[in-house]
C-alpha cells in the first residue's frame, strides 16, 4: 500500500462488537513500561525550508500532545514544546531525497531523553514562484483524526473547513506543516459521510480539494461464539473502498488476519 491508501482501523472487543474505527494507520496501543512517542509532521517539505509538527505520547487511551516547557531535540538543536504541543523545526534539511527524523523528547524537569518513531520526510526543490494549488486530501479520516493536504504555497491557506453535500462548514484548527503539506486535526464529533476540504488566503481566494474526504461508516459480525477454541469467521461491511485494520480482541480472540482489503457495500 502506498502512504496515499485508504486505510482504516476496526477494534474489536470479546464479543465481536465494533467500539469504534478511524481513518488514518493506526498502531494496537498496549500497555507499555516506557513511554512511546510519535511525531506528526509533513513528509513533503521544500530544501531549506522551516516547518511545524507536533509530538503525540501514544497512550493506552490513545494520544496525547506534549506540553510546554517539554522539549525536542534533533541533531544538536533543542526546540522547545509551543502552546498546542506545536514544535518549530529549522531549516536545516538541505539534501534532496528521502530522510528520516528521529527527535528526542525530554520531558519538563527531566532530564532523560527517549527517541520518537521515525518520520519519514522527502526533501524537494524549492519552486518560489509556484502558485496556491490544492493536489489531494486524505481520502479517509475519523473523528479526531489526522488530515493530510498535499499542494503548493500551502502556508497562504486560511480558514480551513471540510464542508460536507449540503454545503454545512466544519471549521478546522491551525495546522502544523510545511509550505508543500499542512497537517490539520479533525473535529473530535465528525459526523459519518463524505467531505471537501476548503481553504481560503488572506485575499479571499477560495481553494478546493479535488478528491473528497470521506469518514466511513464499517459494521463487524461474526459468528456466534459459545466456548474458549471455538472458531469462527469475521465479515467487515464498509460504505468505503480501503483497507481494514483489525486491533484489539486480545487474548479472548485470536485472529488469523489483521489485513482485509474491502469494497464498498460488498
Amino acid at each position: 500500500m502506498t502512504r496515499h491508501s485508504r486505510k482504516f482501523a476496526v477494534v474489536l472487543c470479546a464479543v465481536l462488537i465494533v467500539l469504534f474505527a478511524y481513518g488514518s494507520a493506526s498502531q494496537s496501543l498496549l500497555t507499555q513500561q516506557t513511554p512511546t512517542y510519535r511525531l506528526i509532521a509533513p513528509d513533503l517539505v521544500a530544501q531549506g525550508e522551516a516547518f511545524t509538527g507536533v509530538v503525540v505520547e501514544e497512550t493506552t487511551n490513545g494520544v496525547a500532545l506534549l506540553n510546554e516547557g517539554d522539549k525536542v531535540v534533533f541533531q544538536g538543536q533543542v526546540m522547545p514544546v509551543e502552546k498546542g504541543g506545536i514544535v518549530k523545526f529549522p531549516p536545516f534539511i538541505k539534501e534532496l531525497g528521502n530522510t528520516f527524523l528521529f527527535p528526542q523528547i525530554v520531558r519538563a524537569g527531566g532530564t532523560t531523553a527517549q527517541t520518537a518513531k521515525p518520520q519519514h520526510v522527502e526533501v524537494v526543490p524549492i519552486n518560489s514562484g509556484a502558485p496556491t494549488r490544492i493536489a489531494r486530501t486524505s481520502t479517509v479520516v475519523s473523528g479526531g483524526g489526522i488530515i493530510r493536504v498535499t499542494g503548493q504555497r500551502l502556508e497562504a491557506l486560511e480558514a480551513a473547513a471540510l464542508v460536507d453535500r449540503d454545503g454545512k462548514r466544519l471549521e478546522l484548527g491551525q495546522p502544523v506543516g510545511s509550505s508543500l503539506q499542512q497537517i490539520y486535526f479533525a473535529p473530535k464529533e465528525l459526523p459519518k459521510g463524505a467531505f471537501r476540504f476548503q481553504g481560503r488566503d488572506a485575499s479571499g481566494n477560495s481553494y478546493e480539494a479535488p478528491n473528497q474526504t470521506q469518514n466511513p461508516t464499517i459494521k463487524l459480525s461474526g459468528s456466534r461464539i459459545t466456548h474458549r477454541g471455538q472458531r469462527g469467521q469475521i465479515t467487515v461491511l464498509s460504505d468505503t473502498d480501503g483497507t481494514a485494520i483489525l486491533t484489539g480482541g486480545e487474548p479472548q480472540i485470536e485472529l488469523d488476519q489483521r489485513v482485509v482489503d474491502v469494497r464498498a457495500s460488498a
